[in-house]
């Protein structure tokens, strides 16, 4: 996982991105190697968490993302669900998954008719 780390440091000093990307990265994907989601912050661009294929959704600690409005994306069906559950416990303001013919957003509001 990678971008984490900048927002953990940016709630160390009392302050919290209002949105976070968390991206689930497939096998064969080509990120832009001039920028690493780490750095993005500093950057002034908006913070990424960019999640390998190869690492395992159950171990990954998202507290970070606590009362922040996540975008997550995915074209992974059970993978973009694994996060879901995994992030969802640590009470983001809202997650916005989409991916892969699925979308999801917990901010929308309910039909009641």
């Amino acid at each position: 996982m990678r971008g984490h780390m900048a927002i953990k440091e940016l709630r160390r000093m009392g302050k919290k991105p209002s949105q976070a990307w968390v991206f689930l990265l497939e096998p064969d994907a080509k990120m832009p190697q001039f920028v690493d989601a780490e750095d993005l912050l500093e950057s002034g661009l908006p913070p990424e968490v960019h999640i390998d294929a190869k690492e395992r959704i159950g171990t990954l600690d998202f507290r970070f993302l606590t009362g922040v409005i996540v975008h997550l994306q995915g074209q992974n069906v059970d993978r973009l669900r694994q996060a879901y559950a995994q992030i969802l416990p640590c009470q983001p303001l809202r997650i916005i998954a989409s991916g892969a013919g699925v979308f999801h957003d917990t901010g929308m509001p309910t039909c009641t008719t």
